[in-house]
Parts: structure tokens; C-alpha cells; sequence
């Protein structure tokens, strides 16, 4: 028979588990599910363009999740466009910057990059200065532009990174050398390539001369040899010398042999020989003044002369035994106001060889105003003095003293 109790349970139960499972279901179904979040923005660029001022630069933009951009690009000037195109004036290391954002969510991200804008690309170019013979120092100029990193490549094997090098090829040959100018931090370079060729060492012997050829007078030898160390010179009067550039004087006028020997050293021992003829004639020479520094202010009785308009002068010299005149002076007006020294000057040119104007000479001054005793051309005096030894020489004229007990003053023969 059926239990009573088990017909009453079964009803009430399935209304309460469907009530229970509908509650469950309600109670899963309100449960909230995971948050979706937008990607983060992230900032990149690119450039292209000639970065040689003034450079247009074309900005290529990378970011990622963005939609708003500032750049900034180091030369104090902004942009908000998305990939903008900047010209820079002047070169120079900018430092460009990028901001990108995300209008939506408010987020940014920043990133930069330093860009550098050139004067110029590297140009290399240089020039050979120096006598291109083996054993021979040569110099090479570096005119390279827009480059501070070289280097230099001689064709023998040596090579440097010197700016302006020097170089010695020891053997004769052509040579290719070449310079690679580049600007350090670039990958910029340029080359330029010069073939040198190198001769063997050229020796001579060759001399020249300056001064007049007279005797009596120095002459200068100037050595025009190369590439000798030694030398001997034989000036054909007997006289030798191993001076590099020797200066003489001839005694007498003559036509003579100078031999030059010019070595390159005592170990290689290479003799070359240079030999000319020098004729030295006698030199000539005319009065070119005649210096006064004292003289007597009285006449032959000792009485002073005419002081109311003081003496106009006039000089002659001449030697002892009335040969040779030496010159007619010029005529100095009232000498006795006149500042020591007086210098006189011949009318004309009396022109004889140097060694002849040595010796003894008087000077007659003569007053042309009327003087105490109320003549022309009154002799005043005669004073004797002598040409003496050489003591200066300026340029063409030589100085020599006078010798005069009443008479001081110098005498200038110019030669000619």
C-alpha cells in the first residue's frame, strides 16, 4: 500500500527546486562581465631629405594609436600636423621631438631624436708643394671642405691622418696618392686621388756674382749649386775658399778663372765642377761732396771778415802741384749764417780710378762781395788737406776722412 507521507512530498518538492534553479539562473544572468581598455599610444618617427642647409626635411610619422600630434623641432618652432615637412636655415644639432595622443582615452606618449643639419658635404681636395726628387721633404696641403676626419694614402705603402702631412719618397717613381676627407658621426665622404711623379736627386754646381767688377771693390758669389754640402772655390788668383757664398776683393784689374767644386757628401762622393770667367776692370769713382765742418772766420792778417753781409764763398780744390783739379765748388751765399757742415758740390764730374783720388789737395775760398780791401774773388785762404782712409760706406759712396790741421771734414767719392 502506498505510504500516505510520500504522496504529499513529491508535490512540494518539484516547485521548490524549480524556484531554487530559477533563482540561480537569475542571480548568474546580473553578474557583470570582464572591462574592455583601448591600446596605449605610442610616439615614433622617420625623416628623409638633403640635411644641408638650409634642408628641407620630410618627417615621416609612425606612432601607433593616436590621433593628435605636436612636434616639436628644436629650432623653437612647432607643428600639429600629422607628418609635416620643416625647413632648417642654418646647420646645426637639432633635437626634434614628437608627442602623440589618444583624443579618447587622454593618454600620450613622447619620443625624440637628435637631428643634425650640415653646412656641407665633405669635398676632399689638396696640393703638393716642394721639389718632387727622391730624398726631398714634400708638403700636402689639405684644401678639403666640410671635413674633420682624413686620410691620407701616399702609394707606397705609408699613409697618416694628419691634416697637412709631409712625406719623403726615398726612390724616384709615380705615386698615386690618396686623401678620403669624411665629417666625423656621418657616413659622408668624398676622395680625391693626385699621380706625383718623383725624380732622382739632381746635382749641380753653378754660381753668380754682385757688385760692380772693379778692383778694389767686394763682389759677392752667390752659390746656385743643389743638392751639395761641399764646397770649393778657386777665385783664380791664388786665393781658395770653402765658404758656401764667399765675397772678395780684387787687387788688381784683370781677367780671372773662378772654379767652383760642389760635393754631395764625403761618403757618396759625387764631384760636379762650375767654372767662369770674371773680368775686373779698375774702378772709377767721381767727387760726389765734400763735408766742412770747420773752418777759419778770418782773413790771412787774422782780422775778421766783413760781418755787415758776411762772406759768399767760393771753393776750389786742387792738388799741390797745381795738377789733377779736383772740382770747382758750388758757390754758398753768405756761408757765415750757414749751419756746419757745409756741404759742397762739384759743378761738374771729374771721373777717375778710386786708388787715384787718394793723396793731398788744397781748397781756396775766395769771398765774391767786396771785401776789406774792395776786390772781387778776394783769396781768403788755402787750407791744405788730404784724402785718408775709407771709413763708412753707404750704398754706392764711400766715405773717407780729411787730414787737415785748419780744415775738418770728410770727403764722398760715389763710384760709377
Amino acid at each position: 500500500m502506498p505510504n500516505p507521507k510520500d504522496s504529499m512530498i513529491k508535490p512540494l518538492f518539484i516547485p521548490l527546486a524549480v524556484a531554487v534553479a530559477a533563482a540561480l539562473l537569475s542571480a548568474s544572468c546580473d553578474k557583470p562581465g570582464p572591462v574592455e581598455t583601448a591600446p596605449q599610444p605610442v610616439a615614433g618617427f622617420s625623416w628623409s631629405g638633403a640635411r644641408v642647409a638650409p634642408a628641407q626635411i620630410a618627417f615621416v610619422n609612425l606612432s601607433a594609436n593616436a590621433d593628435v600630434y605636436r612636434w616639436e623641432f628644436g629650432d623653437g618652432t612647432v607643428s600639429a600636423d600629422s607628418a609635416p615637412i620643416h625647413i632648417y636655415s642654418a646647420p646645426g644639432a637639432y633635437n626634434v621631438s614628437l608627442i602623440a595622443y589618444q583624443s579618447k582615452s587622454g593618454a600620450s606618449d613622447r619620443t625624440g631624436a637628435t637631428l643634425r643639419v650640415l653646412e656641407g658635404y665633405p669635398v676632399a681636395a689638396f696640393s703638393v708643394s716642394g721639389t718632387l726628387e727622391a730624398g726631398r721633404e714634400l708638403r700636402f696641403d689639405n684644401l678639403s671642405r666640410y671635413a674633420n676626419n682624413y686620410r691620407w694614402d701616399f702609394g707606397d705603402g705609408e699613409w697618416t691622418q694628419s691634416e697637412s702631412p709631409t712625406h719623403i719618397y726615398p726612390a724616384p717613381g709615380s705615386y698615386n696618392v690618396r686623401l678620403i676627407a669624411s665629417l666625423a658621426g656621418e657616413a659622408f665622404a668624398d676622395t680625391a686621388v693626385q699621380a706625383i711623379v718623383v725624380d732622382s736627386v739632381v746635382v749641380s754646381a753653378a754660381f753668380d756674382v754682385t757688385g760692380n767688377l772693379w778692383s778694389g771693390f767686394p763682389i759677392h758669389f752667390v752659390n746656385l749649386s743643389r743638392n751639395a754640402t761641399i764646397f770649393e772655390w778657386n777665385f783664380g788668383d791664388g786665393r781658395m775658399s770653402d765658404e758656401r757664398e764667399p765675397t772678395i776683393v780684387y787687387d788688381s784689374a784683370a781677367t780671372y778663372t773662378v772654379l767652383l767644386t760642389a760635393r754631395t757628401s764625403e761618403a757618396l762622393g759625387l764631384v760636379f765642377e762650375y767654372h767662369r770667367e770674371l773680368t775686373i776692370e779698375v774702378g772709377r769713382a767721381i767727387l760726389d761732396y765734400v763735408n766742412i765742418f770747420q773752418i777759419p772766420w778770418t782773413d790771412s792778417t787774422g782780422a775778421p771778415w766783413d760781418s755787415a753781409n758776411g762772406p759768399d764763398l767760393f771753393f776750389i780744390a786742387y792738388r799741390p802741384d797745381g795738377s789733377g783739379l779736383m772740382a770747382n765748388m758750388d758757390v754758398f751765399m753768405n756761408a757765415e749764417r750757414r749751419q756746419f757742415p757745409l756741404t759742397l758740390r762739384p759743378d761738374g764730374e771729374v771721373l777717375l780710378p778710386r786708388d787715384e783720388w787718394a793723396g793731398e789737395y788744397l781748397i781756396e775760398l775766395h769771398d765774391l762781395d767786396f771785401g776789406r780791401d774792395d776786390n772781387w774773388r778776394n783769396l781768403i785762404g788755402a787750407f791744405r788737406f788730404s784724402i785718408d782712409r775709407l771709413i763708412e760706406r753707404h750704398g754706392r759712396t764711400d766715405f773717407y776722412g780729411l787730414v787737415s790741421d785748419s780744415l775738418l771734414g770728410g770727403v764722398g767719392l760715389r763710384w760709377r
